[in-house]
């Protein structure tokens, strides 16, 4: 006689755990003379699991085997951009979950932000192309009779100049009387700097 398979569970979940080998009974050997095997050990037991598919697993559950969505590991997303994972059996998607992060639009102060980031940028370019450092070396000789004078006034009126400009796009950006420029775009709106001779 060979010896019964048993199938074990998880004593928590009931998650089916796999088979396992009945051990046998020495006394009960001893005495029959053959091999006595015992029965199913503690969170196992001798009827078969269904036989779970691809996102499901059987379950061992009031004396009887059951299917159950297995969705652990799953991510998701809610409109509402939170993220969610699911971590215990008989869990299902909820109806409206995303399956990728939902795309959220960018806040009124991280618009504001990016302009004003795009634009300093383009300052310090501008100067770096006449050899300043950047835009504060540059308007930094505005202040004193030097041989930088008037290249650093010109500068630094340019710069009022695209501020003057760009306060105005982020107050219709934010008034919603225009879109929101792309970065190449507000830098092309800029007034343009025309260096002294």
């Amino acid at each position: 006689m060979s010896a019964p398979i048993y199938h074990s569970y998880n004593s928590a979940t009931g998650e089916y755990l796999g088979p396992i080998t009945a051990a046998i009974d020495p006394l009960e050997s001893k005495l029959a003379g053959e091999p006595v095997y015992m029965g199913p050990p503690a969170n196992a037991t001798s009827d078969a699991p269904v036989g779970a598919g691809d996102g499901e697993v059987d379950v061992y559950s009031n004396g009887s085997w059951i299917l159950v969505p297995d969705r652990r590991g799953t991510i998701y997303w809610l409109p509402d951009g939170s993220r969610h994972e699911i971590t215990n059996l008989g869990i299902e998607l909820p109806a409206e979950a995303l399956t990728e992060e939902p795309v959220r639009p960018p806040t009124d102060d991280e618009i504001i932000a990016a302009m004003e980031r795009a634009i300093e940028t383009h300052m310090d370019a501008v100067a770096q192309a006449r050899r300043w450092d950047n835009r504060w070396t540059c308007v930094a000789r505005a202040g004193y009779s030097n041989v930088w004078q008037a290249e650093a006034i010109a500068f630094g009126r340019w710069m009022d100049a695209c501020w003057e400009y760009a306060i105005q796009v982020q107050a219709d950006v934010l008034a919603a009387t225009r879109p929101a420029p792309t970065e190449e775009a507000l830098i092309a709106e800029l007034p343009v700097m025309v260096w002294p001779e």
